[in-house]
């Protein structure tokens, strides 16, 4: 027999058991022996001995994507200190701006200058640039917030959400960066740099506010959004300025475009820092182009405003912030190599859909920037 019911389904005359289908009718001779040894029916009469165990369910280990999870509050904690003192130099700064130069850079594909403007233009200019991170830093959060809206949020939605790969890519931009250093410290690289200001200086709330935006426009949207844009206009998309803003997902075409923007950045920035700085900076390229690309440049702005800011807070003269600002970049250190090994799986476990990737225009994403009717 094979459940408790059997019995008495049995006794009630029944030839077969109206809770599990168990054949009720007399056992042949073999029955019993084979039962105990294990088959699952017999070789004689061919009766069913045991019921069919079922296969256990497929264990998930979320081990990986749960860790790097944290990496979002760690983030949003940097992300507020940041803004509260690029907030609070806004006055100091704009009169800073009134007696400064700035020039206007552009990659065609090496970094060339085409205009210099000072004085109101450049005052303008930091209120634009002010403006630019903090709606990107607020997109990012409604989109997120749009996207766990109506559910209940777990491990699964919330790392299918922009925050989360804002955060993940953060997290291991500043685990790569930081190791990289490491080993070029250990090789006797020379790492300092000269005439970098830091602090809360007008100067240096200028300029890594303007780094996480401007270059992001010339790094990313000129280099990979406007190919992507023209391709869409050729191929008769009725939405291909959309292409301008990222977000529009991974072809063969764009995966070829951030590799050649990142290389163009790398190489950009061995003017101000060195020779040094091309392999780390061409390696953060990437990662900036696939946020670019699976998010939008609005993410790409964030991450590339928090790295770069960090040196403003590092050096405040507040030892809290500089202490906690410290500790938050250390969490996500580590939490970027766990971040290295929750993509790599995911690239693994995907690797047949990466292989069939789209070679021009990517697939549709249900978020802001990508969503597209079909002619």
């Amino acid at each position: 027999m094979t459940c408790e019911r059997c019995g008495e389904c049995r006794d009630g005359g029944m030839r077969f058991c109206a809770y599990c289908g168990e054949d009720l009718s007399d056992e042949c001779p073999l029955c019993a022996s084979q039962r105990e040894s294990g088959a699952m029916f017999c070789g004689e009469c061919g009766r069913r001995l045991r019921t069919r165990p079922e296969p256990p369910a497929p264990v998930q280990s979320d081990v990986l994507r749960k860790a790097t999870l944290l990496a979002v509050p760690v983030l949003l904690i940097l992300l507020a200190i940041e803004l509260v003192f690029m907030l609070a130099g806004t006055v100091d700064t704009w009169n800073w701006c009134a007696s400064a130069t700035m020039n206007i850079l552009a990659l065609v594909p090496h970094l060339v200058v085409v205009t210099t403007i000072s004085g109101t233009p450049v005052q303008i200019a930091w209120i634009l640039i002010e403006a630019a991170v903090l709606a990107s830093v607020a997109l990012v959060l409604i989109q997120t917030y749009r996207k766990l809206e109506g559910t209940r949020p777990d491990v699964d939605s919330a790392a299918d959400t922009p925050l989360f790969r804002t955060a993940a890519v953060m997290a291991m931009g500043i685990s790569m960066s930081y190791i990289l250093a490491f080993l070029m410290l250990i090789a006797g690289v020379d790492l300092t740099t000269a005439g970098t200001p830091t602090g809360t200086v007008p100067e240096a709330l200028l300029s890594y506010a303007n780094a996480g935006v401007w270059e992001e426009v010339i790094s990313r949207l000129v280099p990979i959004g406007i190919p992507m844009a023209l391709v869409a206009l050729a191929m008769r998309r009725r939405d291909c300025w959309r292409f301008l803003f990222g977000g529009f997902g991974m072809s063969r075409l764009s995966v070829a475009l951030i590799l050649i923007s990142a290389l163009m950045f790398g190489f950009a920035h061995m003017s101000g820092w060195g020779i040094w700085k091309i392999l780390p900076s061409f390696l953060m390229g990437i990662l900036f182009g696939y946020l670019y690309v699976r998010v939008g440049i609005h993410a790409s702005i964030t991450v590339h405003f928090a790295v770069d800011y960090f040196a403003v807070v590092a050096y405040t003269g507040f030892e809290a912030v500089t202490v906690l600002s410290t500790l938050l970049i250390l969490a996500l250190l580590i939490i970027g190599l766990v971040a290295f090994g929750y993509y790599a799986k995911r690239i693994w476990e995907n690797r047949e859909s990466i292989r069939g990737m789209p070679g021009l225009m990517p697939p549709d994403q249900e978020i802001s920037f990508s969503r597209r009717d079909e002619d």
